[in-house]
């Protein structure tokens, strides 16, 4: 699989491409998980192409992309603004606030250097850490960010579909 290039800063304009592509992904990672009627009123709440596009445009947020033949294959979203939990040590830290590639890219080493060009990126912003969550049952993106050197440090509780739920 050829993705090209590695990435690039998302667009307002990409924004139904990127909530086509959140949507789908979303729901290949969590349809397990979540009662069919719970997970479409999530993504129906969060996922619209209008809020895609406020959040491209939002000054406190990027969102690097990768795509193979115009279609999205994988993006990471860092918020320099979100309110930062009080285990991460870091004097200035900013907050992987969505990281996703797909299925057809899993294994092939892009999801580390996606990560790392918005590691890179924070850097040269004067982020010294970057953090995130990650839903207490996907055991994969667990074992995926321990292997690229992110530390367990505490739970941060959160709402799916009004109900209380663990990250």
């Amino acid at each position: 699989m050829t993705i090209e290039p590695l990435c690039s800063v998302a667009e307002p304009t990409e924004a139904g491409e990127y909530a086509r592509f959140l949507t789908d992904i979303f729901r290949q990672t969590y349809g397990h998980g979540y009662a069919e009627d719970r997970l479409e009123r999530h993504i129906a709440s969060r996922f619209g192409e209008a809020q895609q596009r406020a959040e491209l445009v939002d000054p406190a947020r990027w969102t690097l992309r990768t795509a193979r033949e115009g279609q999205w294959v994988g993006f990471v979203m860092v918020n320099r603004a979100s309110a930062v939990p009080r285990a991460v040590a870091a004097a200035r830290p900013a907050e992987v606030e969505r990281f996703y590639v797909g299925a057809e890219a899993h294994g092939s080493g892009l999801a580390q250097q996606l990560l790392a060009a918005a590691v890179e990126r924070a850097a040269r912003e004067g982020h010294d850490a970057l953090w995130l969550t990650v839903w207490q049952h996907n055991a994969r993106a667990k074992r995926f960010y321990e292997k690229v050197g992110f530390v367990h440090s505490g739970m941060h509780p959160f709402e799916f579909d009004g109900v209380p739920e663990l990250d």
